[in-house]
């Protein structure tokens, strides 16, 4: 009886479980198909087989509690029966549920891949991938160190200072179109001490984030705005005040020439950067020879939000999917392009 049942449960087990792989092989097809977001949400309702997103692994959780119950067992009789025999069942008792066991990540990577895809479809983001006027893939890390190194904020780690995240778009605004690369900054800091003899010594290692955008084809102002109260580099030296002695107090202005500064630094554009650093915390820069400008941040720009978060069946990633959203990413668009426009 006991072989029976075990057989049966192992039975559910692999049904259940090919059927899980055979939906998650089903979503990766319907997210590579989908060409729009209501074509992607149609596609997974009605579903018309089982909807389950969770792997049945009841049995490998049995067989783990049973490989140390045998093992404590054999602990305590082991006077009566040699401890090598329970060792070695309680060894096979727990390599049995690890090759039973059927691992989350094949659900957790097919849900991340079309989240990925709804929002290249709903906001039209490329992950991975540098916005169109870059026509050769092959080089875009070395493209991403050439922009780090044209803005003086991106050697804030002692260790390590990545853009390894990203994701590209266009903007359409009045006409104008602009090429968007939107990251995540990753840095490390240390904290480190100096002995007598002049050796440092790292007491700890602070992983640190922050996220921002380069966007192309914009104004060449030549402009270093910030409400975190960091110092700029050259050739952003040239201070600046505004008439409005509100925005003087929250927003450091540098430029690099004082005359060229002065003609950019309209009211209408100092009405404009204060909106934008009500809303944001961090670093603005107007590259002085290139159409590109630079954000740095405090706010995720990723952050998704959405309704529908635990996801253990298709009718939950659907819901999921229809209520996702990127709030912080939608605002700062919104607010940068009445800075550019």
């Amino acid at each position: 009886m006991p072989m029976d049942a075990l057989q049966q449960i192992l039975h559910i087990q692999r049904k259940k479980n090919q059927q899980v792989m055979r939906n998650v092989a089903r979503l990766w097809d319907i997210g590579q198909k989908a060409q729009t977001p209501d074509e992607l949400l149609d596609a997974l309702h009605p579903w018309g087989e089982d909807r389950d997103l969770r792997f049945y692994n009841v049995l490998p959780m049995f067989l783990v509690i049973a490989s140390v119950l045998v093992l404590i067992l054999g602990g305590l009789l082991h006077h009566y029966f040699p401890f090598f025999f329970t060792l070695l069942a309680s060894v096979g008792l727990g390599f049995w549920a690890y090759l039973i066991h059927e691992s989350q990540k094949p659900i957790d990577e097919v849900i991340q891949f079309l989240r990925e895809r709804m929002l290249s479809l709903r906001y039209n983001l490329h992950f991975q991938k540098l916005p169109d006027n870059f026509t050769d893939p092959s080089r875009t890390f070395s493209v991403l160190a050439q922009l780090k190194a044209m803005f003086p904020l991106f050697s804030k780690g002692t260790e390590v200072n990545r853009l390894d995240y990203f994701a590209s778009t266009t903007w359409l605004h009045d006409g104008q179109r602009y090429p968007v690369i939107i990251f995540q900054y990753d840095y490390i800091v240390e904290v480190a001490t100096t002995n007598q003899r002049g050796e440092r010594n790292v007491i700890r290692k602070i992983n640190k984030r922050q996220w921002g955008a380069f966007i192309f084809d914009a104004p060449v102002l030549g402009l270093a705005i910030s409400n975190t109260g960091n110092d700029f580099f050259p050739p952003y030296i040239q201070e600046w005040e505004t008439s409005d002695i509100q925005t003087n107090r929250k927003l450091d202005i540098y430029g690099c020439d004082a005359h060229e500064t002065a003609k950019h630094i309209t009211p209408s554009f100092t009405l404009k950067l204060y909106d934008f650093f009500e809303k944001f915390t961090g670093d603005l820069l107007f590259h002085p020879r290139e159409s590109i400008v630079c954000y740095l941040g405090e706010q995720d720009l990723f952050r998704l939000q959405s309704k529908q978060v635990e996801i253990q069946e298709i009718s939950h990633l659907r819901g999921h999917l229809r209520t996702l959203g990127m709030l912080e990413y939608n605002l700062f668009k919104e607010h940068m392009l009445k800075l550019l426009s």
